[in-house]
């Protein structure tokens, strides 16, 4: 349930990318079929996409608090993609007074169809690379596709001061759930 915009195709209605990131968005001129690598594992740097966050202009967070952020795709590599999933979760943080240091909070993306946000089911980093598989908003990814998807973040109440961030990475969602490229927002917690 997400916008893909293409470069010729900016009327695609949900949540579009900035004009300036569909602009640089552009399909890259070699082709290669999709890469393969061991489970978890990065695909190669070439065949890789572009992902930012943005988002929290402040830089803080204040645990009960809902923070927007925006997670932008752009398929600038040589690889049309026939299906990628997008994971974006909390990660670890000092906040946590736990000694694995993971914290407690939600995620939620914003559905453009229905103007609603839809909960993750697991919005948390955990002890490994587990988290991978727990992508949503898979899709067809073509060469110079442009996606941005909106997410909520909450701290839970039990969090304290501290630092901490949340990711985001493309994976394919078929096969052995290779990462196709991540980016991070790092943030403070200033509990209230």
């Amino acid at each position: 349930p997400t916008a893909v915009t293409t470069p010729t195709d900016a009327a695609t209605p949900g949540v579009p990318p900035t004009a300036e990131q569909a602009a640089d968005c552009g399909p890259n001129p070699e082709n290669a079929p999709v890469p393969t690598a061991e489970p978890y594992a990065a695909a190669p740097e070439n065949d890789q996409v572009s992902v930012t966050v943005t988002g929290i202009a402040s830089g803080a967070v204040t645990p009960s608090q809902p923070a927007e952020i925006d997670v932008s795709i752009c398929n600038d590599s040589p690889v049309s993609y026939p299906n990628v999933g997008l994971v974006v979760a909390l990660e670890h943080c000092s906040c946590a007074a736990n000694p694995m240091q993971i914290p407690s909070g939600t995620v939620e993306y914003l559905d453009p169809a229905t103007d609603t946000w839809v909960p993750l089911q697991h919005p948390v980093e955990g002890g490994g690379m587990d988290h991978l598989g727990q992508f949503t908003n898979a899709q067809e990814l073509p060469k110079g596709a442009a996606v941005t998807v909106r997410y909520r973040i909450t701290l839970d109440a039990s969090m304290g001061d501290g630092d901490g961030g949340v990711s985001a990475t493309v994976v394919t969602a078929d096969g052995p759930l290779n990462q196709l490229g991540t980016a991070r927002l790092p943030f403070a917690v200033v509990a209230g």
